[in-house]
């Protein structure tokens, strides 16, 4: 049973929202470590909790943008991990001295935290991530589907149209014909 209290923006159920939310950075989490495992053969808990927050950015803003092409979101995926990574980047690794990782080998680099290699690897990685917000979209929101499938909204069961509802009220209220 869904939490009555709606989000103000959107006037939906509290509750799913934070499921999908929630979900989003999980699967960001465990897929960003995964990805580092297999890559460097190793990774850093700062990493964890930052694939999270980067698919949970992604996952917000491309939802917005639904209707813009997938090229389109996947540029703003690599522009979102690439803000995000110099961030986190200047916090543990200049501030907190934790040398996650250095780029400062790399060509253009900005103090050592992104390069543009890196960005084309995370434009890369942009695509399946958006994909999975709207795998993830439209698996929590059944709705959703044929806003991006067919470029209209398909109403639930539990949505009557109130116009539907004012047929009923005139069909009732004509008089009979009489002879």
């Amino acid at each position: 049973m869904p939490i009555f209290i709606a989000h103000r923006a959107s006037r939906k159920p509290v509750l799913p929202v934070i499921r999908e939310h929630l979900l989003m950075y999980a699967i960001g989490s465990v897929a960003y470590t995964g990805l580092e495992l297999l890559y460097r053969g190793y990774t850093h808990v700062s990493m964890v909790v930052t694939g999270g927050i980067c698919l949970l950015i992604i996952h917000l803003v491309c939802q917005r943008l639904s209707r813009h092409s997938l090229l389109f979101r996947a540029c703003l995926g690599a522009f979102i991990i690439t803000c995000t990574e110099f961030l986190v980047g200047c916090l543990v690794n200049l501030v907190l001295d934790w040398q996650v990782w250095d780029y400062s080998s790399y060509a253009m680099n900005l103090w050592g935290q992104i390069c543009p290699l890196y960005c084309f690897y995370w434009f890369l990685l942009s695509f399946p991530a958006v994909m999975i917000s709207d795998i993830v979209a439209i698996s929590m929101r059944p709705c959703l589907a044929g806003e991006l499938f067919f470029g209209q909204r398909i109403p639930t069961v539990k949505e009557v149209p109130s116009d539907a509802k004012k047929e009923k009220k005139s069909l009732k209220t004509i008089p009979s014909r009489s002879s």
